[in-house]
């Protein structure tokens, strides 16, 4: 009976085997997936941000509405109110200069009082008895052109260029204008002018009744071909001495007034 007893008591406790336990490895390094996991967040927020500003960005660029471009009209060039006149010429004081289409020319050199190289009257078509004026009458004429010697005392006189600069600019207060590079004592409320022409010569332009409303076109229109009255005593040199305006042509001097950088002066016939 004890042997028995102590048989059993050497057997095992349980013959049941407990279940085996599976073991969960631990994670190491729990950083590198908190890293991950940031870094894909950041991707995430990145994209959303660029989808956005472009959104953005294709709404700000894209215009509501198309605005038109204004269109640039040519500008039309302004026309010359003398294109239609006529053109009166005189070979022999070598002058030019342009009247209206409705005027007609007489020479009334004869008839002019006054004893003058030429006197040139301008008349309105249809003008049946066309006369100029005189001392105690009235005349009919437009325009008047009278070509004579500078005078005093009605003595002929030789007078230089300026001596008629002095003369009728800083003596009688007239305005020195310039036509076709010739001086010019221009009256401005009579509309009327005295131009020096040469030592020996002076042309007076007078106008008559509407005529002065027009006096500056004709005036513009006045040209001088004989070279040796537009040249002699032209400016030259000066600041911008290499432009061709401030050149002497051919068979001219430039006399300068000083040796000194800028230095101008005047064309003299060599």
């Amino acid at each position: 009976m004890t042997e028995r007893t102590s048989e059993i008591s050497q057997q095992p406790e349980s013959l049941v085997q407990p279940e085996p336990v599976l073991e969960i490895p631990q994670v190491k390094n729990r950083s590198f997936f908190k890293a991950v996991l940031l870094m894909v967040l950041g991707l995430l927020i990145v994209a959303g941000t660029v989808y956005a500003g472009t959104r953005i960005g294709k709404k700000q660029i894209t215009p509501s509405k198309i605005i038109a471009e204004p269109t640039l009209k040519p500008v039309s060039p302004t026309p010359d109110p003398t294109a239609d006149w006529k053109t009166y010429t005189n070979e022999k004081y070598s002058i030019s200069f342009k009247y209206p289409f409705s005027w007609f020319v007489k020479d009334v050199t004869n008839e002019a009082p006054g004893n003058f190289l030429q006197s040139i009257a301008f008349f309105a078509n249809g003008t049946t008895n066309p006369s100029v004026g005189a001392e105690g009458s009235e005349g009919n004429e437009l325009l008047n052109l009278i070509i004579t010697n500078p005078l005093i005392n009605t003595e002929p006189i030789s007078q230089s260029k300026e001596q008629f600069i002095n003369s009728w600019g800083k003596i009688k207060k007239e305005k020195i204008v310039y036509i076709d590079n010739l001086p010019a004592a221009y009256n401005t409320n009579l509309k009327s002018v005295v131009i020096w022409y040469n030592e020996k010569i002076q042309i007076f332009v007078n106008p008559y009744q509407d005529t002065k409303n027009i006096m500056d076109q004709i005036l513009s229109t006045f040209k001088f071909t004989n070279e040796d009255n537009t040249v002699e005593g032209r400016f030259c040199g000066g600041i911008a001495a290499n432009l061709p305006e401030n050149q002497c042509p051919e068979g001219y001097d430039c006399k300068l007034d000083g040796n000194y950088p800028d230095a101008s002066g005047k064309c003299l016939k060599k």
